[in-house]
């Protein structure tokens, strides 16, 4: 088997098709004893576990989704309820 070097890896996500203009390859990607590596599914389904609504606030580069969702939640039924 001819061994490659990979000079420059870049994985990207959340793209349905690539752009016409980028061009890209199809890669397997095998573990240190030569099996094929199986990654977890990329999925943008995240369960708010746990999730309650909150109070407004202004949403922080230190909150969680879940506690930036409340905030903005809050904010809004605020504004429909005035």
């Amino acid at each position: 088997m001819n061994q490659q070097r990979v000079e420059q890896l870049k994985v990207v996500t959340g793209m349905t098709t690539p752009a016409p203009n980028t061009m890209s390859t199809a890669v397997a990607l095998f573990d240190e004893t030569g099996s094929p590596l199986s990654l977890p599914p990329i999925s943008s389904d995240v369960l708010l576990t746990g999730y309650t609504s909150g109070t407004a606030g202004d949403v922080a580069a230190t909150d969680t989704v879940a506690e930036a969702i409340a905030k903005l939640e809050a904010r809004i039924v605020a504004l429909e309820n005035p």
